[in-house]
């Protein structure tokens, strides 16, 4: 069954009629750019989610897409 799966999705995104579901958040979504700035202020991706509602791996996500870190603490 998986293997069918799989041809079909091939064949759709051949035809350009499979492109996957819409994201949660966009760039731009004061959200998402209010959970950024908390978490850059040093809050934990757990107060992050407390303050903002957006599920810890899916601001992990988020981060690693657009590229945000912390600088590492030295010493």
């Amino acid at each position: 069954i998986k293997d069918r799966q799989q041809q079909g999705i091939k064949i759709a995104k051949e035809k350009g009629k499979f492109k996957g579901g819409k994201r949660k958040f966009q760039e731009n979504d004061p959200r998402l750019n209010l959970a950024f700035d908390l978490y850059l202020k040093g809050f934990t991706d757990k107060e992050v989610e407390e303050q903002t509602g957006i599920n810890r791996r899916t601001f992990r996500r988020y981060r690693d897409r657009f590229g945000i870190h912390r600088e590492k603490k030295r010493g």
